[in-house]
């Protein structure tokens, strides 16, 4: 009777062993996350309009382009996290800036009559087919990062080589849509930011009155698209 019960008990282990062995299975082990460049977030003081209010048509001459005032307001990208980070500006009025062959991103050299050396203008928009003028985009002064001056460099080959800018103009003179950012005083590497504040000008310009009917009402009509554009 011992021997079947040391029988059977083996038998019971036995089945239990194979048991085990049948039920072990292979089990996955999962590595996730999700990588997610930092958002940055562009806001330019007074709802990003400049408005040039009501310009007298005697105030404009019959012969040449009239400059009219500078206009300034404050800007801030902020982002999540340090991001390297480029402003690119879409002209949406290309075919209408006055006095100069526009470049194909709708851009030119500023009229020379002007005297803005160095500066880029879009187009003001058009009345009854007539150019009504121009303006000149651009960032004055030294913008900040946690509020220390920093350098504007500029690119006209897509963020390949970057250069330090004078006028800072949102704008280039090329076939490639110009990226503006910023970098350490005296160097030329785009430096990243959390939060990146300055200050933003537009000066714009009237067609002579020979070239644009003004005994009608004319509305000035520019619009730029500012892009922010993430680099590696």
């Amino acid at each position: 009777m011992k021997m079947i019960q040391k029988s059977l008990l083996s038998l019971i282990i036995m089945t239990i062993a194979g048991t085990c062995a049948q039920a072990a299975t292979s089990i996955d082990v999962k590595v996730i996350g999700t990588i997610t460049p930092p958002a940055c977030v562009p806001d330019i003081g007074g709802g990003a309009t400049f408005d040039y209010g009501t310009i007298a048509p005697n105030s404009l001459s019959k012969t040449a382009l009239t400059p009219l005032d500078v206009k300034t307001t404050s800007f801030v990208i902020q982002c999540t996290a340090p991001a390297r980070v480029a402003i690119r500006a879409t002209n949406g009025r290309t075919g209408s800036a006055a006095g100069v062959t526009e470049r194909a991103t709708g851009a030119a050299a500023a009229p020379a009559a002007l005297g803005w050396n160095d500066y880029n203008v879009v187009g003001l928009g058009m009345s009854d087919g007539e150019k009504i003028g121009g303006y000149t985009l651009y960032l004055r002064g030294s913008p900040t990062v946690d509020t220390k001056s920093v350098t504007v460099i500029e690119s006209d080959d897509s963020g390949v080589t970057w250069n330090a800018t004078g006028t800072k103009s949102l704008y280039g003179a090329t076939d490639v849509k110009r990226l503006l950012t910023v970098a350490q005083g005296g160097t030329s590497t785009p430096l990243a930011f959390e939060t990146l504040e300055g200050t933003i000008a537009v000066q714009g310009y009237i067609n002579n009155t020979s070239s644009l009917a003004v005994n009608k009402v004319v509305k000035l009509d520019g619009l730029t698209t500012l892009e922010m554009v993430y680099l590696p």
